[in-house]
């Protein structure tokens, strides 16, 4: 009885997430003004509530509604629905290997998909140093009126405990060559496996990391109003919902921080040069993370 009032539950939720843009009130970030955009994929507005006294150059921490559940979604509403003028000034650094279905780079300034050269496959997920990296590189080099950087942090795997599991039930490859049966943390922790509390610790830890990374950003690329959001949350239980699911638009999922502040290009770093042969494929990549 209990699982069917879940499913019905989710059903229910599914059914009206499809329309959750018009629920809440979500935005395009293309609508809104920015000079330099971080998306932090996956983190929820409280963690970034959490974690962020911990960082002096973060000022007071906003809410937004993001547009989707589930980053293809995100970026299939984001790109399709914003003007061509905006897309055409905008530069595109991302680490969400999603860009290879959902971004058209003929519409873009520049696209590069920095997932496909500069992937960790221990991991199983880009870390943020190759991101930051090229985002100051790209700000330095090139002139584009908009840059938008995509950072998989603090999405899972969770770089302080990969071995909880990724974001979904699949088959990750071992050294001799068979496959083991890779659990998600979010279907280890809805199963008791794990503890919340052991989560969410991780998950914090994630948040920490990229935010240590982004203070070199913003202390070396020129923007007049630069802003850290997410596309997307996720759900630890809350209406018995685990993760990311599509079209599930329950607070803990949909209600993304929005911070906005100003930087300044310092020109004391000098960021590695991560460029090279692309290493696998999207399929490999997505199936990393969960998407497949």
């Amino acid at each position: 009885m209990q699982e069917i009032i879940k499913k019905a539950l989710s059903k229910s939720i599914d059914i009206v997430g499809k329309h959750s843009s018009r629920i809440y009130p979500s935005q395009n970030i293309f609508e809104k003004e920015w000079d330099v955009m971080l998306i932090l994929d996956a983190c929820r507005y409280d963690l970034m509530n959490e974690v962020a006294p911990e960082f002096d150059y973060l000022p007071e921490i906003g809410k937004s509604y993001s547009l989707a559940t589930k980053t293809p979604v995100w970026m299939e509403r984001t790109f399709s629905e914003a003007v061509n003028e905006e897309l055409a000034e905008t530069a595109y650094i991302t680490g969400n290997p999603n860009s290879a279905e959902f971004v058209d780079p003929s519409k873009m300034a520049l696209v590069d998909e920095v997932w496909k050269y500069a992937w960790n496959n221990e991991l199983g997920t880009i870390t943020m140093e190759p991101i930051t990296d090229r985002a100051i590189s790209v700000g330095r080099t090139q002139n584009f009126s908009r840059l938008l950087v995509h950072y998989m942090q603090p999405h899972e795997p969770f770089l302080s405990s990969p071995e909880l599991g990724g974001s979904d039930t699949v088959e990750r490859k071992t050294g001799q060559g068979s496959y083991d049966e890779f659990q998600s943390v979010w279907s280890r922790l809805e199963n008791g496996e794990i503890a919340k509390e052991i989560v969410w610790k991780h998950y914090r830890e994630n948040l920490r990391k990229v935010l240590r990374n982004i203070e070199i950003l913003v202390n070396n690329v020129e923007a007049d109003k630069l802003v850290i959001t997410s596309d997307h949350g996720n759900a630890l239980g809350e209406w018995n919902q685990y993760g990311h699911p599509a079209y599930r638009p329950i607070p803990s999922i949909i209600q993304v921080p929005w911070i906005e502040l100003s930087s300044t290009d310092s020109g004391m770093y000098e960021p590695d040069n991560w460029e090279g042969p692309e290493l696998g494929n999207v399929e490999s990549r997505l199936r990393d993370l969960g998407y497949i």
